[in-house]
């Protein structure tokens, strides 16, 4: 008896190899995965969705970022979409790093030398603070910070008092929960609070995202509260 693959008209069995397919990539989405990285743009408290229509928009093009060209590469092999995380620098420990601010850029166009934001009315007694990340000037200067009464850090953290008396502005606060930012420099000056931490008060949570609002007494015209991220940024004239 003869034993052939291929039977053509021949009577007989035609036997069919199994067809070997584990090492094979598939277009079904990584459902399982998130892709860490360090973007222009996005969001750090949640992972992305991200397809080859918003990738420019959600990340911000930068094709010379080995993280950019890793979640492009990914989508060019027919991957329907995948999840990215975006991370930052974390504090050196001497009040700096070089992550960029995590938002839309900021405008200093018609901008004043003041600002004026709100904060939440708890000083002391929380379970867990509600925390917010600062950057001054698109650098990290401090994490982590109890987002109430937020001015009295600027003489009580040596990081950012050191920032304002270098840079050369002025933080203050009142009880009505207004923190006032003013530059007298002769340099404009950008700021960004990026929500960090939810925090928890008498069983009440606290989210991140809304510690800091733009106060109603506030005239600069660059103060912006992303609706997404609840970043909060503004610009300082000098």
């Amino acid at each position: 008896m003869n034993t052939t693959k291929i039977l053509g008209e021949a009577v007989g069995i035609q036997r069919q190899d199994i067809i070997d397919r584990t090492e094979e990539q598939t277009a079904d989405g990584l459902t399982g995965a998130v892709i860490l990285g360090r973007f222009k743009r996005g969001r750090f408290d949640a992972p992305m969705e991200i397809h080859q229509g918003n990738i420019r928009g959600q990340l911000g093009y930068d094709p010379k970022n080995p993280d950019y060209i890793a979640v492009q590469d990914c989508l060019d092999t027919d991957v329907p979409s995948v999840q990215v995380l975006r991370i930052g620098s974390k504090n050196n420990g001497n009040g700096g790093g070089n992550s960029p601010q995590p938002h839309h850029p900021i405008s200093c166009a018609g901008a004043t030398q003041e600002a004026i934001l709100s904060g939440i009315n708890i000083i002391n007694g929380w379970t867990k603070p509600v925390t917010v990340d600062i950057y001054v000037n698109n650098i990290l200067v401090a994490t982590d910070i109890t987002a109430s009464y937020i001015n009295q850090y600027w003489t009580s953290i040596d990081a950012l008092k050191n920032n304002a008396e270098t840079l050369g502005y002025y933080v203050s606060g009142d009880s009505s929960r207004q923190e006032t930012f003013y530059n007298p420099s002769a340099s404009n000056i950008t700021f960004s609070f990026v929500p960090k931490s939810d925090g928890i008060y008498g069983g009440t949570t606290y989210f991140a995202k809304d510690a800091l609002t733009i106060s109603a007494n506030n005239s600069n015209p660059t103060a912006f509260k992303d609706p997404v991220t609840g970043t909060l940024s503004f610009c300082l004239s000098g």
